[in-house]
């Protein structure tokens, strides 16, 4: 296996047991089904220092994801159930000097750092290295007690945490250290959202008319 894929040691996707459609989706791109995992994302109740509680979620997740993969040392390539390869992305290889891959979303940029806030990432890659960063990073992310330098905030309310990618701009622009390189190599496909379904994914009968108009 050569391209994106063979890059990492692990590659997970994290999803829902009740998100089939997700799932038979993913599976339904050009991927040997043996190199990557699916992987349940955490129930929480309630939405903690996060904005909703599909945010908590993903972000714990991830978060325990990355503790495995740093405790034996891999590299981990973490993506989204509904995450769509771009055409040819399958075939990129990251610079071998890559410690953080960010493989879609949108990029803001932000006046006085070279981080731009992101947003909407299905897609992210931490070389070993990275995690050894990373993952105490995201832990204290977790502290309420905890702060980070307005710098590295920006105009996010500091006592809210940021979803997953999101909290990426903040580690990168809190450990300047970390290669990224930033790649269009995904989207989002459309679907229901778990994190802030809109009103018509909680009306009987309206969310299957939802999902084919989406398709």
């Amino acid at each position: 296996m050569s391209g994106l894929f063979a890059r990492y040691d692990r590659v997970r996707v994290i999803t829902m047991p009740h998100r089939t459609d997700r799932q038979a989706a993913f599976a339904a791109q050009p991927i040997d089904p043996e190199a990557y995992v699916f992987v349940k994302a955490w129930n929480v109740r309630g939405r903690g220092l996060f904005r909703h509680a599909g945010s908590r979620s993903c972000f714990g997740t991830s978060l325990a994801l990355m503790v495995a993969a740093g405790l034996e040392g891999r590299s981990l390539l973490l993506l989204q159930d509904d995450c769509q390869f771009l055409p040819g992305a399958l075939d990129f290889a990251p610079s071998p000097v890559t410690d953080v891959l960010i493989g879609g979303g949108r990029w803001t940029p932000r006046e006085g750092t070279p981080i731009p806030d992101l947003e909407g990432a299905h897609c992210l890659g931490f070389s070993r290295q990275a995690l050894e960063v990373a993952v105490p990073f995201f832990a204290r992310m977790l502290d309420p007690d905890v702060w980070f330098d307005p710098a590295v905030v920006g105009e996010h309310d500091p006592a809210v945490r940021p979803p997953i990618d999101g909290a990426i701009s903040w580690l990168l622009r809190s450990h300047p250290e970390l290669c990224p390189e930033w790649r269009q190599l995904a989207v989002q496909r459309r679907s229901a959202s778990d994190i802030t379904p809109a009103w018509y994914d909680r009306v009987p009968g309206l969310r299957q008319l939802a999902d084919w108009v989406r398709a």
